[in-house]
């Protein structure tokens, strides 16, 4: 195996992993604003309903509260996610430059 063919297939296997783990991002994003979706359609439609019968005040300002943190979990999962997918890249950018230098000294 000639040095540049082995720089080509680590050059590719590096990509390969920044798409990997961007997918990954993905579905954790994806996943996590899922989850908190199902976790307010449940406390709407299941636990809403029975506790406004009996203490409606206390359930205006639960569900007032739980929109706001609904809103403060799903702004960390974004930030998460975009954090990670600059790291990815910068990891990946970072990588191949060493690469292709390692490359041209052999």
């Amino acid at each position: 195996m000639t040095t540049q063919t082995l720089s080509r297939v680590t050059l590719q296997s590096l990509e390969n992993y920044r798409a990997a783990a961007t997918q990954a991002v993905a579905a954790y994003r994806s996943g996590g604003h899922r989850l908190v979706g199902a976790l307010n359609g449940a406390l709407k439609t299941s636990v809403y309903p029975r506790t406004a019968r009996l203490a409606p005040g206390a359930t205006d300002r639960v569900n007032a509260v739980r929109g706001n943190v609904s809103a403060i979990v799903v702004k960390g999962i974004d930030q998460v996610a975009r954090r990670a997918g600059q790291v990815i890249e910068m990891g990946s950018t970072t990588a191949a430059a060493q690469v292709t230098k390692v490359a041209r000294f052999a």
